[in-house]
């Protein structure tokens, strides 16, 4: 400044005052090259609630959607319709709590759009169906969940499945090693994954309509003794016996078991069958680790072993060395035990769970059925699929098939509605047959509500905090027929009594058949006879009238804690509804003010219902905008209510959002890219001091 000193003494007063409105257009110009000041500060440790710019775009949402596409194929890749599919969060021996079920199409189809938490990476893909991996843990890349259930070995090797499959942590506890001692001999090698090197060349073809009749003779989680005992009677004949000389094959076929089991076989003449374990001296490793690739081991349905050709009066018996692959030394043991298709043989006190193997005649194949369960009895679930294989022989005139039981490929379906019961949720009801959960079968979502809009609160989220589940049930066409909802008022941080409700866009009145569950007390709420709200072109299901009749309090720690009733409403359809036009949880949630019906609070641009009073729009902090959608935000797109795909913990009383989640601004200035479980209770994410935690 010391040069510009005797300029400045010299210059009139015009001339200041000339200099100084260069100086203000110069500061202006500077300023208008700079970044845009309505743009949000980009360093956290600048911003905090009180002067929060959101990005226009940012959508306020901690889940993300995806469209879940699940195909069944058998393994030349035709489609294998009517499987039963399932979406879960997790491997259910981890935690893994079931989302999403259904049938595939006469195209091997199933379809679905779904909400997903932001920040789950994966899912876990389920069929109980034999003849494809059970679990199989998949990537959600962008938008998209994509898996075939079979397919050809091209197929499946060229899809993306976690780098850690499903490993059952059974052990000990099942134990029932016999101390063989058994001779472990082998066919030939095999690779790390214990898959045969002598495999036949050319796989077996493994179609839909064997694949069918297999899951209707053993279905899973039906237990053999229930609903086929005829395959344990006493005169049955499990074993293979060789009446001339035949060559004998095994194929693989199906595992469903934690357990990465090896299979073997042992000989002994007709005439002198073994008594103890002790007359086994030896036995032939066919498959050394009996796994599905992607699922601990490396076999395709299909793969095929010549075990040679056996001499008249030769009896091929099964062994199955339960969880028999060592992962470390890459061998064949005895692992937790052995099971003999000789059932006098096997560890079991009482004769009558002694049987592990059922051998099934199928006279359309000409093929044995060999079938396992690999848990001690009458533990597990009975139902001997956990290890699935079958035996060809040539000339098949040279086999004993006369005491050996015939393959019963007759579905058991009580409701008649296509679906065998295993498969079936609702077995005894033909127009229910799916759970469809949100979030999950056992977790529960939060709503967290500001209730002073149009005015901006004081952001602590603890006016109205409710955790709801739904529960989307679908019928045999995966189409939508009811819709169950759990809804618990957790908190009420405010003095107004605000009732709670929900629209499903795109849904009318007239397609409810009735509403069951609600709970009204203060005489506002009108609703049509079918218990929807009266007035509304979508259908709008108020929850209750008054949230101090079903909750209290719980954001002051120095108050007791108050627990809350759970309330239960059920939604029937006239006829049903396809789902993607029902559309997905958590709809359109709302809640009233202070019973005052047309002062509605909605989730970030979601729109009002027919019965919002639209004058309340532009006026004190509420900037919504129609015209483009934008509704209940603030000028600075600030919302009044968060909705959360899990359990949230708010904050205390008058502890704002961003002292008590720490990577709240975050999230919030990533525009929901970074920190997207910020709500969660991870290292340096929270002051516990504000969060409610009783």
């Amino acid at each position: 400044m010391k040069n510009f000193s005797p300029f400045i003494k010299n210059v009139s007063k015009n001339n200041c005052s000339l200099l100084m409105k260069l100086f203000v257009i110069a500061v202006f110009l500077l300023s208008s090259c700079s970044k845009d000041s309505t743009e949000p500060p980009t360093d956290p440790g600048e911003v905090t609630i009180d002067n929060l710019k959101a990005s226009p775009t940012f959508d306020w949402k901690n889940t993300r959607d995806a469209k879940v596409t699940i195909r069944t194929q058998d393994n030349e890749g035709n489609a294998v319709p009517n499987v039963r599919v399932s979406v879960w969060t997790n491997f259910e021996e981890e935690n893994g709590k079931e989302i999403i079920n259904g049938l595939t199409n006469l195209q091997g189809e199933f379809v679905v759009d779904y909400t997903f938490e932001a920040d789950m990476p994966e899912v876990v893909l389920k069929t109980d169906f034999i003849g494809f991996v059970p679990e199989i843990k998949v990537p959600i890349e962008n938008g998209v969940v994509n898996f075939t259930f079979g397919g050809t070995r091209n197929t499946q090797k060229k899809q993306k499945t976690s780098s850690n499959p499903y490993y059952s942590k059974q052990e000990t506890g099942l134990y029932s090693k016999t101390n063989a001692n058994v001779k472990i001999n082998y066919i030939g090698t095999y690779n790390t994954n214990g898959v045969p090197n002598y495999l036949v060349a050319k796989p077996d073809v493994i179609n839909k309509d064997f694949l069918t009749d297999v899951n209707n003779a053993l279905p899973e989680n039906m237990p053999v003794p229930t609903y086929h005992p005829e395959y344990l009677l006493g005169n049955n004949q499990h074993n293979l016996v060789i009446l001339d000389k035949a060559e004998v094959w095994i194929t693989f076929v199906s595992e469903g078991a934690g357990y990465k089991n090896v299979l073997a076989y042992y000989t002994y003449d007709r005439d002198f069958p073994p008594k103890t374990p002790a007359d086994i001296k030896e036995c032939f490793v066919i498959f050394p680790n009996a796994s599905f690739a992607g699922s601990g081991g490396g076999l395709y349905s299909g793969d095929k072993v010549s075990l040679g050709v056996f001499e008249k009066n030769t009896v091929i018996g099964w062994m199955l060395m339960r969880n028999g692959w060592d992962d470390k030394t890459r061998l064949s043991t005895e692992g937790l035990g052995l099971f003999y298709s000789n059932l006098e043989l096997n560890p079991e006190s009482d004769i009558k769970n002694r049987q592990h193997t059922v051998m099934l005649y199928d006279d359309k194949r000409s093929v044995f059925l060999i079938a396992f369960e690999d848990l001690i009895r009458p533990g597990g679930d009975n139902d001997f699929n956990d290890a699935v294989f079958y035996a060809t022989a040539n000339p098949i005139k040279n086999v004993e098939i006369t005491d050996v039981q015939k393959l019963n490929a007759q579905r058991i379906d009580t409701d008649k509605d296509g679906i065998i019961d295993s498969s079936d949720d609702y077995p005894n009801d033909p127009k229910l047959a799916f759970n469809n959960f949100y979030p999950s079968s056992s977790i529960f979502g939060t709503l967290a509500f500001e209730d002073l809009w149009p005015s901006k609160g004081d952001y602590d989220f603890n006016d109205l905090v409710i955790d709801y589940n739904f529960n989307r049930i679908t019928n045999a066409q995966n189409k939508v027929v009811s819709l169950k909802g759990k809804f618990t008022v957790r908190a009420i941080g405010a003095s107004f009594q605000n009732g709670f409700g929900f629209s499903i866009p795109g849904v009318t009145p007239s397609q409810i058949a009735s509403v069951t569950g609600t709970k009204y007390t203060e005489g506002y709420i009108k609703t049509n006879g079918n218990g929807t709200e009266a007035g509304q072109k979508n259908a709008t299901i108020i929850v209750f009238d008054n949230a101090w009749k079903h909750g209290s309090g719980n954001t002051n720690p120095s108050q007791p804690f108050v627990a809350s009733e759970t309330i239960e409403v059920t939604i029937n359809l006239v006829n049903p509804v396809d789902a993607s036009i029902f559309g997905m949880a958590p709809y359109n949630p709302f809640i009233i003010v202070n019973k005052e019906r047309g002062k509605e609070v909605h989730l970030a641009n979601y729109a009002p219902t027919d019965l919002a009073d639209r004058s309340y729009f532009g006026t004190s902090f509420d900037n919504s905008q129609s015209g483009i959608g934008k509704y209940y935000k603030t000028k600075d797109n600030l919302p009044w209510a968060i909705d959360f795909p899990n359990r949230f913990e708010y904050p205390i009383e008058k502890a704002k959002i961003d002292i008590s989640h720490l990577k709240f601004i975050n999230w919030v200035l990533s525009n929901g890219v970074d920190y997207k479980n910020w709500y969660k209770n991870e290292s340096g994410y929270r002051n516990s001091s504000n969060i409610y935690n009783k």
